[in-house]
């Protein structure tokens, strides 16, 4: 990206100042104009004539601005910052900032000596020559800058002599009061976040706020609410008058697509047709037509290009000439007279599309039913006759009039101008195709076919057309390249022949004469034992190793290798077709060349010779040498282990456990199928070789289950602890295991495991907790059911069988799942054991009966119980008698004076209570 520095009404002084040296009773001062005029008259490369990086202006000279100086050698720009105090061993990188050696950036790396306060008699301090990049300094006493600066330096500007002071980088003016720092142009402002910069923009914080910025710098800061002049003017260094900015050459990309145009105070943006401004951007931005006129395209699809549209139209229609608008093609009835909806008079002979009707100025109705057309100068007018098309023609309106032809619009309507192979008919009005085929004689010897406005001929295989396309003639196929190679080409009436040479046929297409494959039409060429080989016109035979010539060239011959005396010794010599082969005696094997035969090293070539013991070569053969323990097996060809140890299934970490309870083999212990797990054998238990293992292999060549001779192995034998919780049977090369009750064998059948009969049947002890044990299962019951063994569930347990006497006194036993309940008579309730029904009815106690009459009644009411234990003699109403002795309802009796309130207990009556009048008179 390009960026545009623009610093406006800034003047500096020069960045290369030098210090006067101290005079006696004169205060030090730095002498600016003197810089200036020394700079300006010291030989060397001059200044740039230009605007450029860093530079500001003095009057009409062209300076380097505060903080930069020249760099010579660099075509004299101001690229060197300044600083105004020493960088030490660092470097100046920007203006007063130093990267020390440390990496640091400070105002300064070391504290230069000219800076220190002088001691008190020590005279005045030499000046030293600046170095480049630096300004020269010296010791300025407080008091000797009192007085000099009438009004104060701002922007942290430093009084430095009389009126004049030292600004800091950004600042200029007599007393630092101009701006002139540049950075980044922002249009938004929100929240101290400033936003929407100004691309490729640079410029001071006065040309930003003045134009079409808000904020301002980096960090950003926003524009104050007051300006020393209007909007879109700026303070003139000179005049300290307002004077306008041009926008148009100040913010590059303002008016894009269109024209900027400055104007006093502001500008204006002249867009281009389709463009319009957007006032917060201030460019012409593509104006979309197809969202401003929905209808633009008359219900076709409208899509939108910068600064125009154009319309896809529907079925039916067409675009106009200018794409703009899409014009029905679908033709009705055009009528001069519109008398209401569907009633119109005096249609034209023709039928016509809408835009020929209702764009003519005497036509008022069009189509069927008939409709009224658009009034001239309405909105709909407008959209249906705004193409050029309007103007019309019937050339233009009707495309498919004179096809085949030209159409040509006249004062009268159109007239026809037909095209080769067609002539004028209807009166001029239309073009008719001739049919050459027809009314010529054309293509005689082919066929002739007509087409639109001309006619082609089609003509038979061997034969062209002639060059005025009219007939076919003769082709000479004998003058084309390549034809009958190999032969002679005779060319024939629309055809020819080839006649080819010996040792050549013709091919399938008949253009070419081809070689004869003898190789492949006769199969006894060269018979057995060599190779035909096709040449041009003629083949050869090519024979095999083994093979020679006949002497008729005709095949190929066998050599008998076996007739030479050296061949095939320690072996019998068989000659083959071709070839020799050897059959060597046992011991040997035939040599690579397969001529001979050699000595066979078994002890090198067989594998797992001897086995265990040490194999030694001989001539032919070869003999085992078997260790301690070990025994020469059948045929003396291997060494069998005959050592007999205990067998360990258990081995971890070098301890061995449960050990065979006989002593066998090595072979019968490792080789034996097992369940996995490790297997040990022997005193010092020694872990038998894992099975694919090359030592293995030597144990047990015949595999697992088998033993070196080939004898099975009987698992059930070597290890009697096989097959826990079940049986082991033996078979062939392996075992298996009969499961006992209750468990079942694996996938492997080496491994009984237990069944979990409680998961397996959910309906085992139903009503109750299954518990899976060892082989079997166990069901403990809730209270209220029992154990049924053999359907194994927990039954519930009917507590009212036989009546249920003794669980419900006095009421009728109801049994419920894993309890019961008693339901009491009506005027009875339970008590408190929920066994026995109690009567808790009141009614009148009768002290006396005469002649079955109640009398003397007790004015109280109470229970049955309390009035007929007592003195009462009948109760309720009507009465009942009571009998000598109450008893409750389990068959218990309680004594004259007592009664069972709570169904167990007797419990003495209080008469007293009960029968306040019983004791009258005392």
């Amino acid at each position: 990206m390009s960026w545009l520095i623009l610093v406006l009404g800034a003047t500096a002084v020069t960045s290369t100042l030098t210090e006067k040296p101290n005079v006696p009773g004169g205060a030090g001062s730095l002498d600016l104009e003197a810089a200036a005029a020394a700079a300006s008259s010291s030989p060397g490369p001059r200044m740039p004539s230009k605007f450029g990086v860093n530079v500001c202006f003095r009057g009409s000279v062209p300076q380097c601005c505060d903080g930069w100086t020249r760099r010579y050698g660099r075509g004299g720009h101001c690229i060197t910052p300044v600083c105004r105090r020493p960088c030490g061993g660092g470097y100046c990188v920007r203006p007063n900032t130093c990267r020390c050696p440390s990496g640091q950036l400070a105002p300064s790396c070391t504290i230069s000596p000219l800076l220190s306060k002088p001691r008190p008699g020590s005279g005045p301090v030499p000046s030293l020559p600046a170095p480049v990049g630096t300004v020269a300094s010296r010791h300025i006493t407080p008091d000797a800058t009192l007085g000099l600066c009438r009004e104060p330096c701002q922007n942290g500007g430093r009084c430095i002599g009389k009126d004049r002071c030292a600004c800091v980088y950004g600042y200029t003016g007599r007393h630092c009061e101009r701006d002139y720092r540049t950075g980044p142009c922002f249009r938004k402002l929100r929240q101290s976040f400033c936003s929407d910069q100004l691309a490729g923009v640079v410029c001071t914080r006065q040309l930003c706020c003045a134009t079409v910025g808000v904020a301002w710098g980096h960090p950003c800061e926003g524009c104050p609410s007051q300006l020393e002049c209007d909007k879109g003017y700026i303070t003139n260094i000179h005049s300290r008058g307002c004077q306008d900015v041009n926008e148009c050459e100040a913010i590059p990309g303002l008016c894009d697509e269109g024209i900027c145009v400055n104007t006093p105070g502001s500008f204006r943006c002249e867009c281009k047709e389709g463009y319009e401004r957007n006032e917060r951007t201030h460019k012409c931005e593509d104006v979309d037509e197809c969202l401003r006129d929905l209808d633009v395209c008359n219900g076709g699809h409208c899509i939108n290009t910068a600064g125009s549209y154009y319309c896809l139209c529907n079925s039916g229609t067409v675009p106009s000439r200018d794409r703009k608008t899409c014009l029905d093609t679908s033709q009705e009835y055009c009528y001069t007279e519109y008398r209401g909806v569907g009633q119109c008079r005096h249609p034209l002979p023709v039928r016509l599309t809408k835009v020929e009707c209702c764009c003519r100025d005497d036509k008022t109705g069009w189509g069927e039913p008939c409709e009224r057309c658009p009034r001239n100068g309405t909105a709909e007018y407008k959209r249906l006759c705004r193409s050029p098309e309007m103007e019309a023609n019937d050339c233009d309106l009707r495309p498919g009039l004179c096809a085949g032809g030209r159409c040509i619009n006249t004062r009268t309507g159109y007239r026809c101008e037909c095209g080769d192979g067609y002539r004028v008919s209807s009166g001029g009005k239309a073009c008719e195709e001739i049919d050459e085929c027809a009314e010529n004689n054309y293509c005689s010897l082919g066929k002739c076919i007509n087409t639109k406005g001309s006619f082609r001929c089609i003509c038979p295989p061997g034969f062209d057309a002639t060059p005025d396309g009219t007939d076919c003639s003769d082709r000479d196929e004998c003058k084309e390249s390549g034809m009958c190679s190999h032969g002679r080409c005779v060319n024939m009436a629309g055809s020819y022949k080839c006649e080819c040479d010996r040792g050549f046929t013709l091919s399938t297409s008949g253009r070419a004469c081809v070689d004869i494959d003898e190789c492949l039409d006769n199969n006894r060429i060269c018979l057995k034992g060599g190779v035909c080989e096709n040449v041009p016109g003629s083949y050869r035979c090519v024979c095999n190793n083994g093979y020679v010539l006949s002497q008729d060239g005709q095949f190929c011959v066998d050599v008998n290798e076996c007739a030479d005396t050296n061949m095939c010794q320690n072996g019998v010599c068989i000659n083959m077709d071709g070839s020799v082969k050897c059959r060597c005696n046992p011991g040997f094997k035939q040599s690579f060349d397969g001529h001979h035969c050699i000595d066979m090293d078994e002890c090198y070539e067989l594998e797992n010779t001897c086995g265990s013991g040490r194999c030694e070569n001989t001539v032919g053969s070869f003999r085992c040498l078997c260790d301690d323990g070990f025994s020469i097996g059948p045929g003396g060809r291997s060494c069998i282990d005959t050592r007999r140890d205990y067998c360990y299934t258990m081995h971890q970490n070098g301890v061995c456990g449960q050990p065979s309870t006989m002593l066998v083999k090595k072979s019968a212990c490792c080789c034996a199928a097992h369940n996995g797990g490790q297997v040990a054998w022997g005193a010092q238990c020694k872990p038998c070789p894992t099975p694919g293992s090359p030592e293995y292999s030597r144990l047990c060549p015949n595999g697992t289950g088998t033993g070196p001779s080939g004898e099975d192995i009987n698992e059930c034998w070597v290890f009697p602890q096989m097959c826990p919780n079940g049986a082991c049977e033996n078979l062939k090369g392996s075992y298996r295991c009969i499961c006992n009750p209750g468990y079942q064998v694996d996938n492997t059948g080496k491994v009984c495991s237990d069944i979990n009969e409680c998961k397996v049947n959910l309906l085992l002890c139903e009503n109750g907790l299954c518990r899976n044990t060892p082989g079997s299962h166990q069901c403990t019951c809730p209270a209220g059911y029992r154990h049924n063994a053999h359907t194994s569930t927990c039954e519930d347990i009917d507590e009212c069988n036989g009546n249920g006497r003794g669980h419900c006194v006095g009421g009728v036993c109801v049994n419920t799942p894993g309890s019961y309940r008693c339901d009491c008579p009506s005027g009875m309730t339970l008590d408190a054991s929920r066994h026995v029904c109690i009567d808790n009815r009141k009614g009148s106690c009768w002290l006396s009966v005469r002649d079955g009459q109640c009398e003397n009644d007790v004015k109280r009411s109470m229970l049955r119980s309390e009035c007929c234990s007592s003195v009462g003699k009948a109760w309720g109403s009507p009465c009942q008698l009571c009998s000598l002795l109450e008893q409750d309802p389990k068959g218990r009796k309680c004594p004259k004076g007592h009664v069972m309130l709570d169904g167990s207990t007797c419990t003495d009556v209080n008469e007293c209570e009960l029968f306040p009048n019983i004791c009258q008179g005392g």
